[in-house]
């Protein structure tokens, strides 16, 4: 389908038309049909909720037989009034021939066959009976005037409300903050078991960590690579327990990364699961450091405000 055809589908999805050509007159009749058929469908669908199977089997009964005498006095077949059998609807269409089709007449005609009916048979058969009044209600539906207005205006109203979300969203994430700390290049002061870089590959090294440095004056150095205005900072935690080693932890930042000055400090414990958020308050800088008695973290993230 090429972009002319989509746009000329969506506009007849916006600006519907009624089901079928009669005068106005007919229309309204099969409508009261149709809205009639339609009310015994959601309750028979409901009794198939409860598990009342004979009461639905009944209710599909009346759905089908309006919908079809709505479709049939549009057509100018039928005169108003005529009852429509549901079974010999049942029985000429091609899902009568099958043995869920045989099943669903019964049903129709004898309500107590529907308990002798083993529970699958019992359930195709239900299933099949929904899709026959479902078919015939699109069939029939909009009829009338007032239905195609509704239509039209339940539509547009969906897609209205859908366009304001897809245009939110994508104005959500163009402005959101983004990680400018992933893939950089990391140093530390040692390192004890991991790698610098983990802190900075976009995982969670789930009931491990990234890097784990020897105690004493630690710290690790990301370097953005270029000059942002700094959002927040989200510094993920050690999942191998001791999550309160190397509390506090600094976040300082810098320009050229040999003079830092501080921008926050998580004091409280922190894990892979709740990670500590320094704000930074749009400061731009290019490198950000994490220092404590020991590092200890699964993963560093720095988001830039855009």
């Amino acid at each position: 389908m090429n972009v002319p055809e989509a746009l000329t589908h969506v506009r007849r999805w916006l600006s519907p038309e009624p089901a079928f050509t009669a005068s106005p007159e007919v229309r309204e009749s099969a409508g009261e049909l149709a809205a009639r058929g339609l009310e015994h469908l959601r309750a028979a669908r409901a009794a198939v909720d409860e598990r009342l199977f004979a009461s639905a089997a009944t209710l599909y009964g009346r759905a089908i037989s309006a919908l079809l005498q709505a479709r049939r006095l549009a057509d100018g077949s039928e005169a108003p009034g005529t009852d429509l059998d549901a079974a010999s609807h049942v029985s000429a269409s091609p899902f009568g021939s099958t043995d869920p089709g045989r099943d669903a007449q019964l049903m129709l005609e004898d309500r107590p066959i529907v308990g002798a009916r083993p529970g699958r048979r019992r359930r195709l058969a239900i299933e099949g009976l929904d899709r026959l009044a479902t078919g015939l209600a699109a069939r029939v539906y909009p009829a009338t005037d007032a239905d195609v207005r509704g239509l039209r205006l339940r539509r547009q109203l969906a897609a209205g409300v859908l366009l304001f979300v897809v245009v939110a969203g994508v104005g959500r994430w163009l402005t959101a903050p983004r990680n400018v700390a992933r893939g950089k290049r990391v140093t530390s002061s040692s390192v004890r078991f991991g790698a610098p870089q983990a802190l900075v590959n976009g995982a969670i090294e789930w009931g491990t960590f990234g890097l784990h440095t020897t105690s004493g004056g630690a710290w690790a150095t990301i370097d953005l690579g270029d000059f942002y205005p700094l959002a927040y900072a989200e510094i993920y935690g050690r999942g191998d327990g001791h999550v309160d080693s190397g509390l506090p932890l600094s976040v300082d930042l810098s320009d050229d990364g040999a003079v830092f000055r501080p921008a926050g400090v998580c004091r409280d414990i922190f894990t892979q699961a709740t990670p500590c958020v320094v704000p930074l308050g749009r400061q731009r800088a290019r490198f950000v450091r994490v220092s404590a008695s020991e590092i200890v973290l699964s993963e560093v993230e720095v988001y830039a405000a855009r």
